[in-house]
């Protein structure tokens, strides 16, 4: 079976419309839109725990949102903190998570942190006299599927924070 858009009498603008139709469907058929996570993850908290002279261990404490209108079951995450583009440490969860529909939940993870890429983002900002920080997080939550297996979903948040707010104005001259 073949088929013939070319035929005596056609014309050639039928059948360059007949090819442009063809080539939208099967184009469009295979196209995904990218979708946007149903999650976000943010830093609400940071306490320090204890230190080594290689790393620093603390307690962050993140905020998840669930933003989708179903109940999320995550069965662990992982969490990258990155300042001024330096990524400084990871935090890893093992827990199981219920994240009920169109709300948030707090978690607290033990967060390790990276001494030398610490020292290397304060040497940098004292030496510029920066006055900001640009922060991102990028954490992959494991969500439960049906038979047992999980899914991954990585969701990215960024910001930036004014140093002077937080330290003496004498500091800065």
């Amino acid at each position: 079976m073949s088929i013939q858009l070319w035929r005596k009498g056609t014309s050639r603008r039928a059948a360059v419309g007949i090819l442009a139709v063809l080539t939208w469907i099967v184009a469009g058929g295979c196209a995904t839109t990218p979708e946007e996570p149903p999650v976000e993850v943010s830093v609400t908290h940071l306490r320090f725990t204890r230190a080594t002279v290689f790393e620093t261990v603390g307690q962050v404490e993140l905020r998840i949102e669930n933003l989708s209108p179903d109940d999320l079951s995550l069965t662990g995450s992982s969490h990258k903190l990155s300042v001024n583009g330096v990524k400084i440490g990871r935090a890893l969860s093992p827990d199981a998570l219920t994240l009920p529909r169109l709300s948030g939940v707090g978690q607290n993870v033990e967060c390790h942190l990276r001494n030398g890429a610490l020292a290397k983002v304060i040497g940098e900002l004292a030496r510029d006299r920066g006055t900001a920080a640009t922060y991102r997080l990028v954490s992959t939550l494991y969500v439960s599927r049906a038979g047992g297996r999980s899914k991954s979903l990585t969701v990215e948040k960024t910001g930036s924070l004014d140093l002077k707010e937080w330290m003496p104005a004498e500091a800065w001259r």
